[in-house]
Protein backbone atom coordinates (compact mmCIF):
# COMPACT_ATOMS: atom_id res chain seq x y z
CA UNK A 1 0.00 0.00 0.00
CA UNK A 2 2.57 2.46 0.50
CA UNK A 3 3.45 2.50 -3.23
CA UNK A 4 0.11 4.72 -3.83
CA UNK A 5 1.88 7.23 -0.97
CA UNK A 6 2.76 10.41 -3.09
CA UNK A 7 2.56 9.07 -6.17
CA UNK A 8 -1.15 10.32 -7.58
CA UNK A 9 -1.78 14.08 -7.80
CA UNK A 10 -4.52 14.80 -5.27
CA UNK A 11 -6.32 17.04 -7.70
CA UNK A 12 -6.37 13.95 -10.08
CA UNK A 13 -7.40 12.11 -7.03
CA UNK A 14 -10.36 14.63 -7.09
CA UNK A 15 -11.51 13.95 -10.48
CA UNK A 16 -11.37 10.58 -10.15
CA UNK A 17 -14.26 10.81 -6.68
CA UNK A 18 -16.07 13.35 -9.09
CA UNK A 19 -16.25 11.13 -11.99
CA UNK A 20 -17.47 7.95 -9.53
CA UNK A 21 -19.82 10.25 -8.29
CA UNK A 22 -21.41 11.34 -12.06
CA UNK A 23 -21.13 7.27 -12.85
CA UNK A 24 -22.94 6.86 -10.03
CA UNK A 25 -26.21 9.06 -11.30
CA UNK A 26 -25.10 11.07 -14.12
CA UNK A 27 -28.55 12.97 -14.55
CA UNK A 28 -27.81 15.90 -11.53
CA UNK A 29 -30.56 17.73 -10.06
CA UNK A 30 -32.82 20.15 -11.59
CA UNK A 31 -33.67 21.43 -7.97
CA UNK A 32 -32.48 25.37 -8.33
CA UNK A 33 -32.15 25.59 -3.97
CA UNK A 34 -29.78 22.32 -4.51
CA UNK A 35 -27.84 23.92 -7.95
CA UNK A 36 -26.90 27.18 -5.68
CA UNK A 37 -26.30 25.18 -2.71
CA UNK A 38 -23.61 23.81 -5.33
CA UNK A 39 -22.62 27.00 -6.24
CA UNK A 40 -21.66 28.77 -2.86
CA UNK A 41 -19.60 25.52 -2.27
CA UNK A 42 -17.51 25.56 -5.29
CA UNK A 43 -16.81 29.81 -4.77
CA UNK A 44 -16.11 28.64 -1.07
CA UNK A 45 -13.39 26.21 -2.58
CA UNK A 46 -11.92 27.95 -5.29
CA UNK A 47 -11.42 30.62 -2.52
CA UNK A 48 -9.82 28.84 -0.44
CA UNK A 49 -7.41 27.36 -3.08
CA UNK A 50 -6.31 30.30 -3.95
CA UNK A 51 -5.34 31.87 -0.48
CA UNK A 52 -3.37 28.27 0.26
CA UNK A 53 -1.38 28.75 -3.59
CA UNK A 54 -0.96 32.41 -2.80
CA UNK A 55 0.06 31.76 0.56
CA UNK A 56 2.65 28.98 -1.01
CA UNK A 57 3.48 31.56 -3.79
CA UNK A 58 4.57 34.51 -1.11
CA UNK A 59 6.57 31.93 1.28
CA UNK A 60 8.47 30.96 -2.39
CA UNK A 61 8.09 27.57 -1.18
CA UNK A 62 7.22 24.40 -3.61
CA UNK A 63 3.25 23.45 -4.61
CA UNK A 64 3.61 20.19 -5.85
CA UNK A 65 2.20 17.90 -3.75
CA UNK A 66 4.44 15.08 -4.91
CA UNK A 67 7.71 16.29 -4.14
CA UNK A 68 7.03 17.47 -0.14
CA UNK A 69 10.26 16.67 1.09
CA UNK A 70 11.32 20.11 -1.78
CA UNK A 71 9.40 22.66 0.53
CA UNK A 72 11.69 25.32 1.43
CA UNK A 73 9.54 26.56 3.78
CA UNK A 74 6.93 25.72 6.71
CA UNK A 75 3.91 27.85 5.73
CA UNK A 76 1.99 28.47 8.68
CA UNK A 77 0.20 32.58 8.02
CA UNK A 78 -3.36 33.55 6.54
CA UNK A 79 -5.47 30.21 6.14
CA UNK A 80 -2.49 27.91 6.74
CA UNK A 81 -3.46 29.10 10.51
CA UNK A 82 -6.67 27.60 10.25
CA UNK A 83 -5.89 24.30 8.49
CA UNK A 84 -2.36 22.99 7.65
CA UNK A 85 -4.23 21.16 4.73
CA UNK A 86 -6.38 24.19 2.79
CA UNK A 87 -5.47 22.74 -0.38
CA UNK A 88 -7.16 19.45 0.62
CA UNK A 89 -10.11 21.24 1.92
CA UNK A 90 -10.96 23.26 -1.07
CA UNK A 91 -10.52 19.59 -3.21
CA UNK A 92 -12.60 17.74 -1.15
CA UNK A 93 -15.24 20.69 -1.03
CA UNK A 94 -14.99 20.21 -4.99
CA UNK A 95 -15.47 16.72 -4.82
CA UNK A 96 -18.70 17.41 -2.29
CA UNK A 97 -20.08 19.93 -4.67
CA UNK A 98 -19.81 17.52 -7.65
CA UNK A 99 -21.15 14.65 -6.04
CA UNK A 100 -23.68 16.94 -4.58
CA UNK A 101 -25.36 17.74 -7.71
CA UNK A 102 -25.15 14.11 -9.59
CA UNK A 103 -25.98 11.99 -6.19
CA UNK A 104 -27.30 14.53 -3.25
CA UNK A 105 -27.43 12.43 0.06
CA UNK A 106 -24.94 10.33 -1.46
CA UNK A 107 -22.43 12.72 -1.92
CA UNK A 108 -21.43 12.51 1.57
CA UNK A 109 -19.90 8.58 0.77
CA UNK A 110 -17.44 10.27 -1.82
CA UNK A 111 -16.09 13.04 -0.10
CA UNK A 112 -15.45 10.57 3.37
CA UNK A 113 -13.57 8.27 0.79
CA UNK A 114 -11.96 11.37 -0.81
CA UNK A 115 -10.83 12.63 2.53
CA UNK A 116 -9.69 9.23 4.05
CA UNK A 117 -8.11 8.63 0.62
CA UNK A 118 -6.00 12.01 0.49
CA UNK A 119 -5.27 11.24 4.62
CA UNK A 120 -3.72 8.43 4.36
CA UNK A 121 -1.21 8.48 1.06
CA UNK A 122 -1.01 12.31 0.54
CA UNK A 123 -1.31 13.87 4.04
CA UNK A 124 0.45 11.04 6.55
CA UNK A 125 3.89 11.30 3.77
CA UNK A 126 3.61 15.03 3.29
CA UNK A 127 3.60 15.73 7.37
CA UNK A 128 6.24 12.65 7.76
CA UNK A 129 8.75 14.62 4.83
CA UNK A 130 7.69 17.60 6.81
CA UNK A 131 8.64 16.54 10.16
CA UNK A 132 11.98 15.50 9.03
CA UNK A 133 12.64 18.84 7.11
CA UNK A 134 11.21 21.45 9.68
CA UNK A 135 11.52 19.18 13.04
CA UNK A 136 9.93 20.46 16.08
CA UNK A 137 8.76 23.58 14.33
CA UNK A 138 6.46 21.47 12.63
CA UNK A 139 5.57 19.27 15.54
CA UNK A 140 4.74 22.85 17.52
CA UNK A 141 2.59 23.52 14.65
CA UNK A 142 0.70 20.34 14.07
CA UNK A 143 -0.16 21.03 18.00
CA UNK A 144 -1.45 24.23 17.42
CA UNK A 145 -3.37 23.92 13.63
CA UNK A 146 -6.02 20.96 12.99
CA UNK A 147 -5.46 18.67 10.08
CA UNK A 148 -8.72 19.65 8.02
CA UNK A 149 -10.84 21.92 9.80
Amino acid sequence: MNRLENRIPPPLVAVLFMLLSWLWDSDGTESVTMQGAVAAVVIVAVLIARASITGFIRAKTTVNPLKPESASTLVTTGIFGYSRNPMYVALALLVFAFSLYFTGYWSLLFTVAYVLYITRFQISPEERAMEKLFGEEFVDYKGRVRRWL
